[in-house]
């Protein structure tokens, strides 16, 4: 039995022995919800059929799809799911559940570049191989995408100077190359850091600091 069908089966158990509810509605993140992305919501009644039943929210917005149940809400305000059962003649309020919105942890950012194999970089010249940075989910907790739209660039000379380009966007352009070409000279070093990145739906970019030393 996997995790997720677990606590739903312990959830719908609790509410139907404590307060006799004729619904139960959960999620396998013990009712948290993640802002700007699609959270799975489960249901289960003794008396109601799915298609009788209703889903909404006074925030985000509900989705069915293909007969599983979906919440986004692409701001940063608390939200609640009321539940009404639906039929044709009235649509009576059942329960109400409130979800905890939460923001999803920052993703993790590495470099993109010719050369790239898993355990690092097999290639000669960095500065030529690579042509741009991504962001990524390594674990089960969301495939949605995250969105890089821009990030710095230092170059740091060993006599303690140094210079920052600012690059909109993901990629690496081969004017940029040609410029850093130009500049960086033998003994310095390149950090990419301040990644601003865009997660799910949500419009507002957050700062991630992820230092990435190049050279």
């Amino acid at each position: 039995m996997t995790p997720r069908i677990l606590v739903f089966i312990l959830s719908f158990l609790i509410a139907h022995t404590l307060v006799g509810q004729d619904v139960i509605v959960a999620n396998s993140s013990y009712n948290i919800l993640y802002l700007g992305i699609d959270n799975p919501i489960d249901f289960a009644s003794k008396t109601i059929k799915q298609k009788e039943l209703l889903l909404t929210a006074k925030s985000g917005e509900i989705r069915n799809y293909q007969g599983s149940y979906f919440y986004r809400n692409c701001s940063n305000q608390p939200g609640a799911i009321v539940i009404y059962a639906h039929n044709a003649r009235t649509k009576r309020l059942i329960d109400s559940v409130e979800f905890r919105l939460k923001r999803l942890p920052d993703p993790r950012v590495t470099i993109s570049a010719s050369g790239m194999f898993e355990g690092g970089y097999k290639g000669e010249d960095i500065l030529k191989d690579i042509y741009g940075v991504r962001c990524y989910y390594s674990d089960d907790l969301t495939d949605q995408p995250c969105k890089i739209i821009g990030f710095t660039m230092t170059i740091s000379h060993p006599s303690g100077s140094s210079k920052e380009i600012y690059v909109n966007g993901s990629q690496i352009s081969s004017d940029l190359k040609a410029e850093l070409a130009s500049i960086i000279l033998d003994g310095d070093s390149v950090i990419i850091n301040d990644f601003k990145i865009i997660v799910g739906c949500v419009k507002e970019s957050r700062l991630v600091k992820n230092l990435i030393k190049i050279k």
